[in-house]
């Protein structure tokens, strides 16, 4: 993980995977102490068309999430989403 965080963008979403065949890609991003969607299970999280959740880092452990799982501050999360959708998941992730 270190090589590919060499240089972490401003906006905190990094791309760990395009996968052009199927026309999806994977990205990480973290969130901060004002995360919009912190304190929210991913339930209450409208979450744009298109994207799932597919992993939550919270203190050096992976998870698979449910939609009951409510995301912090610090959590690191994967998601799957089609190409385009980043401002629109950043937004609800981590924009206040």
């Amino acid at each position: 993980m270190a090589l590919i965080e060499h240089e972490v963008p401003e906006h905190g979403l990094i791309h760990l995977l395009e996968l052009k065949k199927e026309n999806l890609e994977i990205v990480e991003i973290t969130l901060g102490v004002s995360a919009v969607c912190a304190g929210k299970t991913i339930k209450q999280v409208m979450l744009p068309a298109g994207s799932r959740l597919i992993s939550v880092v919270r203190d050096g452990k992976a998870e698979v999430p449910d939609d009951s799982l409510q995301l912090e501050p610090g959590d690191s999360v994967l998601a799957i989403l089609e190409p385009g959708k980043e401002d629109e998941l950043r937004r609800v992730l981590v924009k206040e």
